[in-house]
């Protein structure tokens, strides 16, 4: 996949909603409900983010489609709507 316009496609990763412990009771993942998603760059075509970089965005931002040739399902941003890049 390529882009074009300045855009990025990320992957965005989901967050299990909830954790349980060893004896079995139910922890909501605090991180859920927070308006900032992490994702991963798929594509970019801008020269400030670079394939692979980590990013933190805000929560629906962007474009989400699937890709027809493997399915999965990805998002278009603008490099505006990244937050910060990570390791």
């Amino acid at each position: 996949m390529k882009t074009v316009e300045k855009k990025v496609i990320v992957s965005v990763q989901k967050e299990p909603e909830t954790t349980k412990t060893s004896s079995g009771l139910s922890i909501p993942n605090p991180n859920t409900t927070d308006y900032i998603e992490s994702a991963v760059v798929v594509s970019s075509d801008n020269e400030a983010v670079k394939e692979g970089d980590k990013v933190l965005i805000n929560k629906g931002a962007g474009k989400e489609f699937t890709c027809p040739t493997d399915g999965k399902r990805y998002r278009t941003i603008g490099a505006n709507e990244i937050i910060v890049i990570y390791e």
